[in-house]
């Protein structure tokens, strides 16, 4: 494959994912920290937008080191990526709506955009690894 078939089946991939994927931070004291997400905005070139709770423990995380990796699956396991990047908390108004607009779910869990507890993180790629195939037992990997 080449750098653009790994970043556009990648995004493929990540846009449409239905079930929960995996976010990875890094706590204070150094260690990794995984736990489900659901629902992402793409904005292109390939900034990943995603939506917590402010309070969270991974936004305290990402404050403090913004070193983040997103995982995505088919569920048949057939494609699988890892998006790494360096992720910060959106403070863009206009950014917060277009998410908002972007991921309906939001709904469930805040009133409005303007909720004080609605956060955005904005998670800038930096490396994309990505398995294509079935039997393919290594990843396609591309620095951006």
């Amino acid at each position: 494959m080449d750098k653009q078939q790994i970043i556009d089946g990648s995004k493929k991939l990540a846009q449409e994912q239905k079930t929960a994927f995996l976010m990875a931070t890094v706590t204070a004291e150094g260690k990794p920290r995984v736990r489900w997400m659901g629902g992402l905005a793409l904005e292109e070139p390939y900034t990943i937008y995603l939506v917590t709770c402010g309070s969270s423990r991974k936004v305290a995380e990402i404050l403090s080191n913004p070193n983040t990796e997103l995982l995505f699956n088919k569920p048949d396991f057939t494609q699988l990526c890892a998006i790494s990047g360096l992720a910060e908390v959106e403070k863009s108004d206009q950014i917060k709506k277009w998410v908002w607009e972007q991921i309906p779910a939001c709904a469930d869990y805040f009133q409005s955009p303007e909720s004080e507890d609605f956060c955005v993180l904005k998670v800038d790629t930096k490396r994309i690894e990505f398995i294509a195939e079935k039997d393919q037992h290594e990843p396609e990997t591309v620095e951006l």
